[in-house]
This record gives C-alpha cells, structure tokens and sequence, in this order.
C-alpha cells in the first residue's frame, strides 16, 4: 500500500549536483514551513525491475534518520503516515538486500538503533523519545554519511533538511562554511570510487507528511505547529551502478513515485 508521506518528486545527480542541491535546499526552507512542499516540475522517469544483477546482490543497505528535535513533529501524537510509510519500507529494505540492511540514529555521532529486536521494529517503535538530538548540523551529518559509504553500500538518509546557522553567524558566512565541508567530503568519496572505477550519485526524494510539534527555523527559533503537513527528504547515495539498480527496483515505483 502507498502512503502519502512518500508522494513527491525525485532527482539523479552526480556528486557536483549533489553539492549544489543541498545548498539549494538550505537556501529555501526558511519559506515553506507552514505550506506543503512544492512539487518541482524536473522529475526522473522511474521505471520498475523485478531482479537484481550480481552487484546488487552483495549490496548492504545502511539507512540513517536524522536525530534532531526538529523531526518529533513526524512522529507527534497526531501524526500517522511518517511511521507507517517507513515500516514498510523498511520491511521491503530488509527483505531486497538480503536482511542487509542497518537502521542509525545520526546527529553529532552515528549511532545504531533497531527499536526492538530487528531493524523492523524500528518504525514501530519510533516516537518523540527518539529524536532527541537536540539541534543538528545538516553538513556534519552528511559527512560522516559519505565517510561511511564504499561501493558496495547504499546510504539513505533521511531528513527535514533544515540548514542551522544558529544566532551568531550570517546566512552567507554559514554557507561558505558548508560549502568548505561538503566539498572536502564529496571530493573525498568520489575519488576513491574512481580508483575502482565507479562514480559516486545520489538521489534525493522530496516529500511530506503529518506534523505536529516544535518546528526549529535554520536560526533555531521555535513555533509549535498543529494540523500542517511539513517536507521532509530521503537522500540515497552510494556508486553510479548500485543506484541506478536501486532505481530501477519495486521500491522506487512503490514508496517514492514521480
């Protein structure tokens, strides 16, 4: 069954897009917090593929939720479609890779959490309690992904997304720090994929869902928010050609469709 928190739109990029998007989306935020998100116009042709080749097989799936005070409001008691999208995403995740695949709490350090016995637990489980990170650093978090991902894994990542510069610094000095980070990190992970010749890509899902808590502004100012629904972003990384199987597969038509 489809759930709406999935309905968006998506994008195949290479890892200098990859750079420039996240800037685009730290860029935007401030503007949407109390709309549904926009619907971007360029969209990726998805098409369905029932097997996956060798390489795919071998594959290992780690899948890492942001753990910031800012993402409760998905889970808040008023809110539904967030968890049940996940949980059988989660359970589809699980059984495509070969029960390969590991759940993380990511905020300063990457943490691994399953909620219960197994990874499937984990939607199940998730509540406000959970996210209790506190404020995160959207460029912190994105590098330790990226310095955890090799050839033969896919990161998903997900994540609201907002861009915290906090009170003391100005968007444009925030930026320039971001962008000296992300660089270093994208240089890094690309080029040791091409020393076995594969490219980095990434896709990035945007989509809603339910929210109702404390919404935190990229300057860490708060608003509670009620019976909205708030964007949110699923950001799937690893090399070219486990990517582009992972787009091809049941999963993208089903939970992620354009």
């Amino acid at each position: 069954m489809l759930h709406s928190a999935f309905k968006g739109s998506a994008y195949l990029i290479t890892a200098a897009f990859f750079f420039l998007f996240v800037l685009f989306l730290s860029g935007c935020e401030s503007d949407s917090r109390h709309s549904k998100a926009n619907q971007p116009t360029n969209k990726v042709g998805l098409t369905q593929k029932s097997h996956k080749t060798n390489f795919t097989d071998s594959a290992r799936v780690k899948m890492y939720f942001e753990n910031s005070g800012s993402m409760r409001g998905y889970v808040g008691s008023g809110t539904s479609d967030f968890k049940a999208s996940f949980g059988n995403l989660i359970v589809e995740l699980d059984d495509d890779y070969n029960q390969n695949l590991e759940i993380f709490l990511i905020n300063d350090n990457i943490e691994k959490k399953s909620l219960g016995n197994n990874v499937r637990d984990f939607a199940k489980n998730l509540d406000i309690t959970t996210f209790n990170g506190g404020t995160s650093l959207l460029e912190k978090m994105l590098t330790q992904i990226l310095d955890s991902t090799d050839n033969k894994t896919v990161s998903i990542f997900v994540s609201d997304c907002i861009f915290s510069i906090g009170g003391s610094k100005s968007a444009e000095e925030g930026l320039d720090h971001v962008k000296s980070l992300l660089k270093a990190a994208l240089y890094k992970i690309n080029g040791s994929m091409k020393l076995e010749g594969f490219d980095f890509s990434a896709m990035i899902f945007q989509s809603d869902a339910e929210y109702e808590g404390i919404y935190y502004d990229r300057t860490d100012d708060k608003t509670n928010l009620t019976n909205v629904r708030r964007p949110y972003y699923t950001i799937v990384m690893g090399n070219s050609i486990i990517l582009e199987d992972f787009r091809k597969t049941k999963i993208i038509n089903r939970y992620f469709p354009v």
